[in-house]
Formats: C-alpha cells, structure tokens, sequence
C-alpha cells in the first residue's frame, strides 16, 4: 500500500480517537490498491467518524480545531460586536451571496461573537463525537431535534447530532460551570435555534434551522443538532474551511476573535493577502456608524489585528490603512474554496 507524504499532515489532523486505527484498517483493506491523495484518506476518515463513534465522551476529548462551511465564515454581520442592549432592539437579516449561491440569514435577534465563539465548540465537537442524524430517526431526542432543525429542500439530506454536558461546552467558551452562565448558555442556543438559513442556487431553494437543541435541566445534558450544511463540512466534504481552536483560546477581544474567523473564511494556511482598516471594522461590526463611532472603533482595530500575531499570523502595516495578514501553515487540511465545487449542487432538490 502506498500512502503519499501529502497525507501525513491529514493523519495528523485527525482527532484522537478510535478514527486513526479505523482509518489505517480501512485503507489495510485495500491491499496493494495505491492511495493517491490525501482526500481520499480524508473522506474514508470522516466516514468512520460518523458511523463508528460510540466510545469516549465529551469531557475527555481534546478539542483542535472546528470545520465549518466559508459561508458561515464569511456571511457580513452574521456575527458581530454588539453593544448592551443591541441585541434585543434589532432583528438578524443577512442576504450574503457566496459563489453561484445566495444565503439568506434571518433571526429574532442579532448574534454576537458569543454565539459565534459557542458554535465553534459544538462544531468542534461535533468532529469526534457526532453520529449521523438521518432524516426519519426513531427515538424520541433525534426525533425532536430533527424536527427543531426544520430541513425542507425535497432531498433526504443527514444532519450531525451531538450530546454533551452543559460544563462541557461552559468549559471550552471559557466561563465557569455556575446557574448564571448556564441561563447564558441556554440564551444562546435559543438565538441559533431561531435563525432561518434559506439557500437559493440556480433556482432550487432549501431552509433549515442553524442549529436546534434539547437541554435536560435534572442532569444539564444538551442535545444538538445541525443543519445539513455545516454537517457536511464536519464530515470533510468541501467547501469547508478549518479554524484552530488554540488559536481562537489566545484571543481576548471580541473584535479579534471576529476578524480571526472572518479571515480563516478566505486565507488558506500559508498564504497571504492585503485587507484595509475599514474592511476590517466591518468584519467586527458590520454596517458603519456615526463618525465618532467610527473614529474610535479604527483605533481599536490595529491592536486587535496585531493580537493575531499572538497565534502565530505575521501581520504588518503595508501602508496608510492597510495590513498584510498572512495565516501560519498548518499541519491539517484546509479548504477555502472561492466559489462551490459542482459536487456540492447535490445538496439541493434539482
């Protein structure tokens, strides 16, 4: 069997778990059958990781890194710094177009880089401990978060269901395990649970929830599920784009934290590009403000660009106004596709 060197860097962005065994036994199978990329092992491995994960719990496992869909990156306003109070005084209403496809985000209320940082764990997590949510399940909690999720697009599409301790996911957000935190947890799946993705490409439009949730208050064990489309890039199926999560745990602010997300939805790993000041306010706050505002929230900017230098990104002024950011190579696979690959149309009805 021979395995190319490109795969080494896959073997070893696979989470630790019984996935590595079952990916060497699988590709064992294949005798003296060569493997000719890494994308190959990459998809045999997220195969076994959807349908093998029955040991180990959430509490155990070392969280590296979430997948998700650049969408989800890259959407303006999806996610943003707010202030107190802004949340219940405006609604979530983003239209965004990603390649040939034109997302439209629709909720009660706005979501914050609170809620941005708290689904990059259960995205995280959804990696080593998810199992696949089909669309007719039988028992009763996949049964209701299927329905919660609230998927209509005409195709049998799977989703990615997970469970885990509240403390688990208090725990990895950063906060402590106390009732005050957990309330604020509950609040923000409740906001993800109410927002509408509706996707339309060539005509076809699908709907889901982002996410849905069932909290059990005796034992504070969560059930979550998400939607087909950030399922799909849990399971390494393109377009997705990878997020280091020691990354994210060194960065303090809001602002930082938006930004870093923003940028992992476009730079792959080892490359660099050119942003200006303002663009960078936008990735933190989305529509512009009074002058004022405005003046103070481009001084915060420079040090929060300049605190990804803390995880390893080179950034450096090229200019009045501008930065060139350059993301560190990785060890993992990352894909940041431009636009959708043609495989990925299946995803709707045609």
């Amino acid at each position: 069997m021979l395995i190319p060197v490109a795969a080494g860097a896959l073997f070893a962005s696979v989470y630790r778990s019984r996935t590595m065994g079952a990916v060497l036994k699988t590709l064992g199978s294949h005798g003296r059958q060569e493997v000719s990329s890494a994308h190959t092992i990459s998809r045999i491995a997220g195969r076994l990781q959807r349908k093998s994960r029955t040991g180990g719990t959430a509490m155990d496992t070392e969280l590296t890194h979430a997948r998700f869909h650049p969408s989800y990156c890259t959407a303006p306003g999806l996610f943003r710094s707010l202030h107190k109070g802004q949340r219940k005084m405006e609604k979530l209403d983003v239209t965004y177009c990603w390649g040939s496809y034109k997302m439209h985000f629709v909720g009660k209320e706005r979501l914050g880089a609170d809620d941005m940082r708290l689904l990059q764990v259960i995205v995280a997590l959804a990696g080593p401990i998810g199992v696949t949510l089909s669309p007719d399940p039988t028992k009763a909690i996949p049964l209701a978060l299927r329905h919660n999720l609230a998927v209509d697009d005409g195709r049998p599409l799977d989703a990615i269901m997970l469970s885990c301790s509240a403390s688990k996911l208090l725990a990895e957000t950063g906060m402590t395990d106390g009732g005050g935190n957990t309330n604020i947890l509950k609040a923000s799946l409740t906001r993800m649970n109410s927002v509408t993705v509706i996707v339309t490409y060539d005509g076809a439009i699908a709907s889901y929830k982002m996410l849905s949730h069932i909290f059990e208050g005796g034992s504070k064990q969560l059930h979550i599920a998400l939607n087909p489309m950030l399922a799909d890039a849990v399971d390494n199926k393109p377009p997705f784009t990878r997020i280091e999560l020691n990354e994210v745990r060194k960065l303090k602010s809001d602002a930082a934290r938006l930004i870093h997300q923003r940028l992992c939805g476009f730079v792959n790993q080892g490359q660099t590009q050119k942003v200006g000041l303002d663009r960078l306010c936008s990735y933190a706050w989305g529509e512009r403000a009074n002058p004022a505002t405005e003046r103070k929230r481009r001084q915060r900017i420079p040090d929060a660009a300049r605190s990804l230098s803390d995880c390893g990104w080179i950034v450096s002024e090229d200019g009045r106004n501008q930065f060139l950011i350059s993301r560190p190579s990785g060890s993992g696979p990352v894909k940041c596709e431009s636009r959708p690959l043609p495989k990925y149309r299946s995803h709707f009805s045609k």
